[in-house]
């Protein structure tokens, strides 16, 4: 689940001659204001002008980014950091921010710059505020696992309401390895006051055909409104059971042999 926001309003950045410092001092920039729970991601589509009779590139950098928050650039559905704009043409490019689980501060400021191949830079910024209303932690027992090929294995996480207002139908979403699953989840949901935890208790089954090594799996919480940060545990899976009873297969093959030779040959 990731919660996601889209802001309608396009911003239209047009390359100007001037440098990004004289661009700041001589005119006023549109401030973009965006809205984001701790865990939401929110996204905002700007186009780009190119007025000259060539083409250009331009490339994108998000300036400012601080206490956990990411960013990255798409255009047409793709994860890119430039994009080429035909000669007298624009293009419509969008920035993805994502606020952290956690956040230090109410308020962000970031800016939005875009540089063309010339050097040429024209840039906007971008004013943050955290909505506290609805906010989830997470947090589990333990730090790494080690668990048995084709045996399941129990997983408890402690989740926190931190916000101001109650959640409801708060949920556990786990990224597992190829065909593992989550056996079981009890509670499926919670409903939790501000300041309230539960516990989740996950019961996650390895697959007889998955090999021994080492390999992780990530989980978070929340519901519509918000989203907790994620949490990796590496999971050493072994053999040890199969192992177990090989042996044991073995020991008891011998103690028959054994038995049929005395019997047959009897002791001396």
């Amino acid at each position: 689940m990731k919660i996601r926001r889209v802001l309608l309003g396009v911003i239209v950045l047009i390359m100007s001659c001037l440098p990004l410092t004289a661009l700041a001092a001589e005119a006023p920039m549109i401030t973009v204001d965006m809205l984001l729970s701790p865990g939401e991601e929110g996204m905002l589509r700007f186009t780009i002008d190119n007025p000259d009779s060539s083409e250009h590139n331009y490339t994108f950098f998000i300036k400012g980014l601080t206490d956990g928050f990411s960013a990255y650039f798409m255009v047409e559905g793709v994860a890119v950091n430039n994009m080429d704009v035909a000669a007298s043409n624009s293009a419509v490019a969008q920035v993805n921010i994502e606020a952290p689980a956690n956040p230090v501060q109410n308020v962000y400021d970031f800016i939005i710059i875009s540089t063309r191949d010339d050097e040429e830079t024209t840039s906007f910024p971008v004013h943050v505020s955290m909505n506290l209303d609805y906010s989830v932690s997470l947090v589990s027992e333990v730090d790494r696992m080690e668990s048995m090929i084709g045996k399941p294995f129990d997983l408890q996480v402690v989740v926190s309401n931190t916000g101001n207002k109650t959640l409801e139908n708060v949920s556990i979403t786990a990224d597992l390895p190829y065909k593992w699953f989550v056996e079981s989840a009890v509670p499926e949901t919670l409903t939790l006051t501000p300041g309230e935890s539960g516990l989740f208790q996950l019961k996650v089954m390895i697959p007889a055909a998955q090999n021994s090594g080492n390999t992780q799996i990530s989980i978070f919480a929340g519901n519509e409104k918000t989203q907790s940060q994620t949490i990796t545990i590496p999971i050493k899976v072994t053999g040890k059971a199969n192992f177990a009873l090989v042996l044991i297969g073995a020991v008891v093959i011998t103690g028959i042999a054994t038995y049929i030779y005395f019997r047959k040959n009897g002791r001396r």
